[in-house]
């Protein structure tokens, strides 16, 4: 992966909510956008969550959301890679950077909620992303 991970800005809400928005529609969610825009709001603002970015050549094309859970455990929350870049490991770029996040929050296990529309790819990245963390996988 070219580019850099890093928390988004709360500047970068419109980027952001491009890619949820996204997210939401491919898994097939009728969340509408002004939801969605507002629950960004809040956890781009607040200390218990974290919103990650994946920028290449300035241009925002991946986002991850996870926030601490039930005191030390941290749940990855939304993951979305825009289909142009998938494959090139910006998500297990994003896995990283949430392990790090919660590591550095106390967190001693990273829970993952995987879609069931790629299972197999996402267990993989996740299993090889963090294999120093115990992983409890969702609902597959």
């Amino acid at each position: 992966m070219s580019g850099e991970v890093r928390q988004a800005r709360p500047a970068e809400l419109a980027a952001v909510l491009e890619l949820a928005t996204a997210f939401f529609l491919e898994e097939g969610f009728a969340t509408p956008t002004v939801e969605l825009r507002d629950n960004l709001r809040v956890l781009l603002q607040s200390e218990r969550a974290r919103v990650a970015v994946a920028v290449d050549h300035d241009h925002t094309v991946s986002t991850a959301s996870f926030g601490l859970q039930q005191g030390c455990v941290t749940e990855l929350e939304d993951l979305f890679v825009r289909p142009g870049h998938r494959h090139t490991g910006i998500g297990a770029a994003l896995i990283n950077d949430s392990a790090a996040w919660a590591i550095s929050c106390g967190c001693r296990s990273l829970e993952l909620v995987v879609a069931p529309t790629d299972v197999t790819s996402s267990t993989c990245s996740a299993t090889t992303a963090c294999a120093d963390l115990p992983i409890r996988a969702g609902d597959f």
